[in-house]
C-alpha cells in the first residue's frame, strides 16, 4: 500500500535562520539525543506566560510573534520572565517539529531572556 505523501519542513527553513546540532539529554527516559536549533532569536513576546504542569515538570508557554517572516507561534521555555505587556526577547536554542495529525508544529527553547540594552 502506498503512503500517502509528507511535507515536513526544518527549523531552518520555517524561520529562515540557521541551525546548528546541539545535543540533548531526555528527562523522560535518560537518553541522549540531538536536534538541530536556532541559536538564538529575536521575536517579539506578546503577553505574559501560561505555567504548564505536566509529570511533575513545569514549563512556561510564551505566544510570540516573529517579524522577519511574519510568523506566530507558540514557545514552551523551562525558565518565567514577567513580560507585562508586548516587548522584544530572545529565545535560545529554539528548536520544533510537526504536531502529528496536524498542520501545527511544536517549538520548545532552552531559555527566554530580554535582550542587552542597547546604546
Amino acid at each position: 500500500m502506498a503512503q500517502a505523501a509528507n511535507y515536513l519542513r526544518t527549523t531552518d527553513e520555517v524561520f529562515g535562520v540557521p541551525t546548528v546540532n546541539i545535543k540533548k539529554k531526555s528527562k523522560k527516559t535518560g537518553n541522549d539525543y540531538s536536534v538541530d536549533a536556532i541559536s538564538s532569536l529575536e521575536v517579539v513576546c506578546t503577553g505574559d506566560p501560561e505555567k504548564i504542569e505536566r509529570n511533575g515538570e513545569v514549563s512556561y508557554k510564551y505566544s510570540v510573534f516573529y517579524m522577519k517572516k511574519n510568523l506566530t507561534f507558540e514557545v514552551n521555555c523551562p525558565n518565567a520572565i514577567k513580560i507585562g505587556g508586548v516587548k522584544q526577547v530572545i529565545l535560545t536554542n529554539l528548536f520544533g517539529g510537526p504536531v502529528p495529525n496536524s498542520s501545527k508544529a511544536w517549538f520548545k527553547a532552552d531559555r527566554i531572556s530580554f535582550p542587552a540594552s542597547r546604546k
